[in-house]
């Protein structure tokens, strides 16, 4: 988030400008508010300005006593009052100033009100009206908190690049590096985070090194390089940062310990927090804990329970240890009560099935046949997707001692409560020692696939793929071979194996055809085709998709409705590729969509790029404007292709004025866009259309200059169009020559044809009837069916006839 200590900053260069401003009221009440405004006396300035604005007689002066209003309701929090302020400056303000500090402060009440949705737009539109603005990195800054809260992380990456990127070293820039780093870490990026980071760790501000700092232990904590993230924690107990740094540094070193197997020191670690109200539920679950790793079973239960007394993140966790700590201590009857009361409270917790498989062994502890049954039904009718289902199907569910006498059931369940436990080195060991007992069926398949599983989630990826294919070579009915083939054939796509990946990809579509792997690996084959344009192989396995994929159903998962998504994305794409623009209507029309998706915006761009192609410009322009709203953040070829769209549509329009702001803001936000040249042109056309010829000339040019454009039609065409200002201009010899390097140089009959017949208007301007006849006369031979064939062959009989009338002497 945005600290507090950056929104004052903002506020004290808002003021700062705002005082430089001419146009204020010159009232007294005016004067004396601003005298109560200085010694932040808010309520009464407030009053002040508010009685000042019924005084004022000028706009402006109305309009900046509104936004020192505006002002002094933000440091009340009266957000909403503030808000009405600010948009009254912007409704009647001249001065530009004074409407780019109202607008980016109304957008930020907006934000602080809760009007996520309309801060985003007001802030876009700030950066957008006013890109070189003090507080564009700012509104930036905030466009990617807000997306980033919305787990849009992708818009969020993209608007803190833009800062990182675009603006110097500053507060503003260190905050955006703060929140590209939490974005990484979120999305499972953290290896990422160390450069993201720079030097901030060495800020000479010290709140903002110790938030470095945190995020660079936790990113080494995510990757599990335990030892390297208690050494960054430590580093924060030397700085002057703030107590809340403070804390979190305590408390991820205290993680870190009990990562490394160091229980025992955890408790002087956080002994400082004792005191700290704020954090005693993590404390309570952190000693629990240790004391649980150190089989410290009475410790382990007291902390525990009271870090499960109150609503936490860490809650469902606490209990279910909780549980697990009674049960080790024998006491089935508290370890059963908590057991249930984690299934029954936190249904949606990843640890309630943990409880469900927790019941069947306390009931197996207390040789309750009853309960076993009881529990091993709930376990599957509650939790039918658990993996711990497995391990019911083993033994008999009436008597477990079936289960103990299995050769080496005791250390399998050894290794999958370490694996639980996140003591994965650990856990790996015990399922492979499992593995060389000569044990067949059921019980060594779940150990070959959770042994592979395992060695995957460690990017093991060599050792997984081992296991893996002994999984599916020797247990031909183990219930899971789909999702292996799925892990399998990623792992080889992982590994740069494209064939073995399509190879096991094929072989899951084939052979498992209902299974929820089996959509996602034919959306992967169709991708690959698509990518070694075959595209045969890409539609039939998007018909393949759009046929098996139920989308009727309404309580469709996120996965399943990004997956459909994806699918018409690529359609439409592959219907572009030839053209078949009715059909891409078709099958958008028929399958409209909601949501706020990268996947959704883009299938809004093939909606309007379908109503262009097929001539409805006015359809096509009122979708392409909604888009730069949607495509805020996402970063995909096509978004640039909005306002290049745009731009094109207000050409069609003659709308020079749009047309040159459009491209100008194309430059500046994708300057490595492929088609920038397309800009350059339409600079041109603009430029020409308001008679400013010399600079159309120039952006032509610059067409001319970009490799990306060469061999183009728009390479023709700028040269064309260069002869053309010259035409316009009268200037008939310096056209002529231009329409001769469409000749020469672009291999396009159609403007090769079209520049002949401009070059011979030049000589017939000029009375070089001869010079004329022979531009017809050869482009009809060059380029006999062309559509400038007609007007070449009446020129030429035109040209023939001028010749026929002079004197032979006049003849070139």
């Amino acid at each position: 988030m945005i600290p507090r200590s950056i929104y004052k900053l903002l506020f004290l260069a808002a003021i700062c400008s705002l005082f430089a401003l001419n146009a204020v009221a010159d009232t007294a009440s005016f004067q004396q508010a601003q005298d109560l405004y200085k010694k932040a006396a808010w309520q009464p300035a407030l009053e002040l300005f508010a009685g000042s604005i019924a005084k004022s007689t000028g706009s402006d002066e109305i309009a900046a006593a509104h936004f020192f209003a505006g002002e002094c309701a933000m440091q009340l929090s009266d957000y909403l009052q503030a808000q009405e302020h600010y948009d009254q400056v912007l409704a009647i303000a001249g001065d530009q100033a004074l409407k780019a500090n109202a607008q980016f402060r109304s957008s930020e009440a907006r934000y602080l009100a809760g009007d996520v949705v309309g801060a985003a737009r007001g802030f876009r539109e700030f950066a957008d009206g006013y890109p070189r603005h003090k507080f564009a990195p700012s509104a930036y800054n905030y466009l990617g908190q807000i997306a980033a809260e919305a787990d849009l992380h992708d818009q969020a990456v993209t608007s803190y690049n833009f800062v990182i990127e675009n603006f110097s070293t500053g507060p503003e820039v260190d905050q955006a590096r703060l929140g590209l780093a939490r974005v990484l870490l979120a999305t499972g990026r953290g290896s990422e985070v160390p450069v993201c980071l720079g030097r901030l760790c060495q800020h000479e501000n010290h709140a903002t090194a110790a938030e470095a700092i945190l995020l660079l232990g936790r990113s080494k904590y995510e990757v599990r390089q335990y030892d390297q993230a208690l050494s960054a924690f430590r580093r924060i107990y030397e700085l002057e940062a703030t107590p809340a740094q403070q804390q979190r540094a305590h408390l991820g070193a205290g993680w870190a310990l009990w990562n490394l197997g160091r229980p025992d020191e955890i408790s002087a670690e956080i002994s400082l927090l004792a005191k700290a109200n704020d954090c005693q539920t993590e404390c309570h679950y952190l000693l629990g804990m240790a004391a649980y790793s150190a089989e410290d079973w009475g410790v382990a239960c007291r902390e525990l329970e009271q870090a499960s007394v109150e609503l936490s993140p860490h809650r469902p966790s606490a209990l279910f240890y909780l549980g697990e700590s009674f049960l080790k201590a024998e006491n089935t009857k508290r370890a059963q009560e908590i057991f249930e009361q984690v299934v029954r409270s936190e249904p949606q917790s990843e640890w309630s099935d943990d409880a469900a498989w927790g019941l069947v062994r306390t009931a197996q502890v207390a040789k309750s046949k009853i309960d076993i049954e009881e529990a091993c039904e709930l376990l599957k009718t509650k939790f039918p997707q658990s993996e711990y289902l497995a391990l019911i199907s083993i033994v008999q569910q009436t008597d477990f001692s079936a289960g103990k006498n299995t050769t080496g059931f005791t250390l399998f369940e050894e290794a999958v409560a370490l694996e639980r436990d996140g003591q994965f080195n650990a856990a790996l060991a015990a399922y492979r020692e499992f593995l060389t007992y000569k044990n067949n069926g059921t019980l060594r398949a779940e150990g070959l696939w959770r042994t592979a599983r395992l060695h995957e989630r460690l990017k093991q990826f060599a050792e997984a793929k081992q296991f893996y294919e002994q999984l599916l070579e020797g247990t031909s009915q183990f219930e899971r071979r789909a999702e292996a083939l799925s892990h399998l054939a990623a792992i080889e796509a992982e590994r740069g194996k494209q064939a073995e990946a399509k190879k096991h990809y094929g072989e899951l579509v084939a052979n498992f055809p209902q299974s929820p792997q089996a959509a996602p690996a034919a959306y992967w084959l169709a991708l690959a085709a698509a990518d070694e344009k075959d595209n045969g192989e890409a539609q039939y396995q998007v018909d393949w998709l759009l046929t098996h994929c139920d989308t009727t159903e309404q309580s469709l998962t996120e996965e399943q409705t990004r997956l459909w998504e994806q699918t018409l994305c690529l359609q439409c794409q592959l219907w572009a590729e030839s053209n078949n623009w009715e059909s891409i209507k078709d099958l958008l029309g028929e399958n409209e969509q909601t949501g706020n998706s990268a996947a959704k915006a883009r299938l809004e761009f093939w909606r309007a790029e379908a109503a262009l192609r097929s001539g409805n410009h006015a359809e096509a322009s009122e979708r392409f404007d909604k888009l730069t709203s949607s495509s805020v953040g996402i970063v995909e070829a096509w978004v640039p292709m909005v306002s290049l769209r745009r731009a094109q549509l207000a050409a069609r329009r003659e709308d020079w004025q749009a047309v040159l702001k459009l491209v100008d803001e194309l430059d500046a936000k994708h300057p490595e866009f492929e088609l920038a040249y397309e800009c350059d042109y339409l600079r041109g056309r603009a430029l020409a259309g308001r008679g400013e010829m010399s600079s159309a000339r120039s952006a032509y040019g610059d067409v001319l200059e970009n490799e990306w454009a060469t061999g183009t039609e728009t390479a023709a065409m700028a040269q064309w169009m260069i002869g053309e200002t010259y035409f316009h201009q009268r200037d008939y010899e310096h056209a002529a020559v231009a329409y001769e390097k469409v000749i020469e140089r672009h291999n396009l009959p159609e403007w090769q044809a079209r520049a002949a017949l401009q070059a011979g208007k030049c000589a017939e301007l000029m009375e070089h009837w001869d010079e004329a006849r022979e531009h017809y006369s050869r482009a009809l031979d060059r380029w006999p069916k062309s559509a400038s064939e007609k007007q070449l062959a009446a020129r030429l009989k035109w040209s023939e006839e001028q010749l026929a009338q002079q004197p032979s002497t006049l003849r070139r």
